[in-house]
C-alpha cells in the first residue's frame, strides 16, 4: 500500500498508514520466527492475512453511512488451497497445529457467513520451481495417487465440474445460516483422503510426503471445483522470476512453508 502523496481522503490516508504499520509489525515477528519454528511462522502469516481482511471490512464498512449496506458487503479472497480450506479438517491442523485463513475467517466472521471453495486437478502442467530461489519451470504433473481425492474425482467424473456441499440461506430474523445440501454426500467426502497441495516448489520425486496431506473435504470446503487437465501459468516477467530476497536475508533452511511451498 502507498500513502499516495497525501492527496486522498483523510480516513483513507489513515487506513493506509495503519495497514502499513500492521504489515511492518507482523513481518518483523514472522521473520524472527521463520528460522526457529515452522508452525509458529506459518500461523503468524495466516493470522496476518485474517487481520488484514477484518481491517479492510471494517474500513470500507465505516465509510458507508447505512449499516444495512455494510452488512451486505462481500469480500472475495483468492488464495492457495492450503490457505482457503479450513485447516481444522486437515492433518496440517490436527497433527501439525497449523491454522490458516479459511479457518480464521470462519472463526472471525462466523461459519454461516463464509463460503470456502477449493480447486482440484488431476494432470497437466504447473509452473513451479525445483528449489527455493530457483527460476520457475513448466512441469508435468504426476498422476494423482490412488488414495487421493483427486483420483476419486477423476474416476467418477467425465470432465470438469464442481460439487457443492453447503449453501448459505437467509433466515427470518435477517441473518444467514449455512446448511448441508446432502448429508450422505458430506459424509462420503468427509472420509479422510489424501489431497495434493503444490505451491512455489514442486518436488515430483518425493511428491507423496512433500505435497499430500489427509483432509475431510466437506468440512474443509463448502464447494470444490475439479479441473481434469490444468495448464501452468506464465510468469508476467520471466526475467525477474527468481526471488532473491530470501537468498540475501534468510541464508538457511527454507522449510517454514514446507511441504506446500506457499
Amino acid at each position: 500500500m502507498s500513502a499516495g502523496g497525501g492527496n486522498g481522503h483523510p480516513a483513507e490516508e489513515q487506513f493506509i498508514a495503519e495497514m502499513n504499520a500492521l504489515l511492518v509489525r507482523d513481518a518483523e515477528e514472522y521473520y524472527r520466527t521463520l528460522m526457529q519454528e515452522d508452525t509458529i511462522s506459518w500461523n503468524i502469516r495466516d493470522d496476518h492475512f485474517a487481520r488484514t481482511i477484518v481491517d479492510i471490512v471494517r474500513h470500507f464498512g465505516s465509510m458507508v453511512p447505512n449499516d444495512a449496506t455494510q452488512k451486505d458487503a462481500k469480500v472475495v479472497i483468492w488464495a492457495h488451497n492450503s490457505h482457503t480450506g479450513d485447516a481444522r479438517a486437515t492433518d496440517m491442523g490436527k497433527i501439525r497445529g497449523e491454522i490458516n485463513l479459511g479457518q480464521r475467517c470462519r472463526e472471525l466472521f462466523q461459519t454461516d457467513n463464509v463460503f470456502n471453495i477449493g480447486f482440484l486437478t488431476n494432470r497437466g502442467t504447473v509452473t513451479a520451481a525445483y528449489e527455493w530461489d530457483e527460476a520457475p519451470h513448466l512441469m508435468n504433473l504426476n498422476n494423482p495417487i490412488a488414495q487421493s481425492i483427486e483420483k476419486l474425482f477423476d474416476e467418477t467424473t467425465e470432465g470438469d465440474g464442481f460439487v457443492i456441499t453447503h449453501k448459505i440461506i437467509d433466515v427470518p430474523d435477517g441473518s444467514t445460516k449455512k446448511v448441508e445440501i446432502d448429508r450422505k454426500l458430506a459424509e462420503f467426502l468427509n472420509r479422510p483422503r489424501l489431497q495434493r497441495f503444490i505451491g512455489v516448489i514442486y518436488r515430483t520425486v518425493t511428491e507423496i510426503p512433500s505435497h499430500y496431506t489427509r483432509c475431510k473435504v466437506a468440512d474443509q470446503y463448502d464447494a470444490v471445483v475439479h479441473i481434469k487437465v490444468t495448464r501452468g501459468v506464465r510468469p508476467l516477467d520471466p526475467e525477474v522470476a527468481v526471488a532473491s530476497v530470501h537468498k540475501e536475508t534468510l541464508k538457511g533452511d527454507m522449510s517454514a512453508m514446507y511441504p506446500f511451498g506457499e
